[in-house]
């Protein structure tokens, strides 16, 4: 008598059912919208994530998935977001390929005053004979990020504006880089008296931690006769600091040197700006990084067919997608009592000394 010890292969029935349940807990959870539509672009299904989105856009949104559920695109979404996606969502239809990432304004609600933005993806989806069964719509609300960028360019360009249309500081020195006559607008700028300016220039007012290295470059300027080009800070009158560019050029006569004349520009705006572009530029590119392998791993969970490979999208794509050092899925028992761990992936990474693991 023998018995055959080695695992069954679980029904198609079971399969199925698992691979729903765990397709349900999945969309559920994501960040962003994700939708199902059939061969006439009929929504079938929507995780929460989008049925939220179309109920802040003012679609049809709020009765829940029952509420998309058989209607058309022109029945959730305004004229103008259903018109952007129908293309793109036919192409995957029909031609069996996924265009590139498509920008959509979504009308805005009666609290909001700018319509939302969506970035949308649209893949097609086969059946299990390989043949197109429909087309998968992911949606990600860049609203904020496209209102960050429009912050930062207009800053940029106030800026930028100010800056041009301040008048740089004129001032002159002698061929020995002695005070050469009175800069009132200098003066005005930085509350030195006619006495103070007179005794040390323009050098006076340079801040005390700048002052060594800019001193050193114009008396080295003016034994070399060659043009000076700095940066420095400078106390005003207020008692505040701005960031100025001074820049000084030899007046040459028959040869000879015969005096200097500088110009101070305050830059401070313009280095602001960019400071502050460079912070902006940081984040945006964390974000849209973070966007893209969450949408990578959102197009490879719309093409997996069992539960084998939405493990794998889970603990390879995914766990990079959101940035986990571990990651690790379990399936809940048909009685929702117990949780059974399938897939537990390695480290990505040693997490920093004294700090748990994300």
């Amino acid at each position: 008598m023998s018995v055959n010890t080695s695992p069954s292969n679980p029904p198609a029935a079971e399969l199925d059912a698992v691979d729903s349940a765990l397709f349900t807990t999945l969309l559920a959870r994501a960040p962003f919208g994700v939708a199902y539509l059939d061969g006439g672009l009929r929504f079938r299904r929507a995780n929460l994530t989008l049925l939220a989105m179309l109920s802040g856009s003012g679609g049809a949104g709020t009765g829940g998935n029952n509420a998309v559920v058989g209607r058309r695109l022109a029945e959730v979404l305004d004229a103008g977001a259903a018109n952007a996606l129908e293309a793109p969502l036919l192409t995957a239809l029909h031609d069996g390929r996924a265009l590139p990432e498509v920008e959509v304004p979504v009308r805005a609600t009666a609290g909001e005053r700018r319509a939302r933005t969506w970035a949308c993806s649209c893949l097609p989806v086969h059946g299990p004979d390989g043949a197109p069964a429909g087309a998968a719509l992911i949606a990600v609300d860049v609203t904020e990020h496209r209102a960050a960028e429009e912050i930062l360019a207009r800053r940029a360009e106030r800026y930028r504006s100010l800056v041009e249309t301040t008048s740089p500081i004129v001032w002159v020195m002698t061929a020995d880089g002695a005070v050469g006559g009175d800069a009132p607008q200098w003066r005005a700028l930085t509350g030195q008296t006619p006495q103070e300016y007179a005794a040390d220039g323009w050098l006076a007012a340079v801040h005390g931690d700048d002052r060594p290295r800019v001193e050193a470059a114009w008396r080295e300027s003016v034994r070399t006769r060659t043009a000076l080009d700095a940066d420095c800070r400078v106390r005003i009158r207020s008692g505040g600091v701005r960031r100025f560019e001074v820049r000084a050029v030899p007046i040459w006569q028959a040869g000879e040197v015969v005096e200097w004349v500088g110009a101070n520009t305050d830059v401070t705006a313009r280095r602001e700006a960019e400071e502050m572009r460079g912070r902006l530029t940081e984040q945006l590119s964390a974000a849209a990084l973070r966007t893209s392998r969450l949408q990578q791993a959102t197009s490879m969970l719309a093409e997996a067919l069992t539960v084998a490979q939405v493990v794998h999208v889970i603990t390879e794509v995914g766990q990079s997608a959101v940035g986990a050092d571990r990651c690790a899925v379990a399936l809940l028992d048909d009685d929702k009592l117990w949780l059974r761990l399938v897939a537990r992936s390695p480290a990505r990474r040693a997490g920093r000394r004294g700090a748990p693991p994300r």
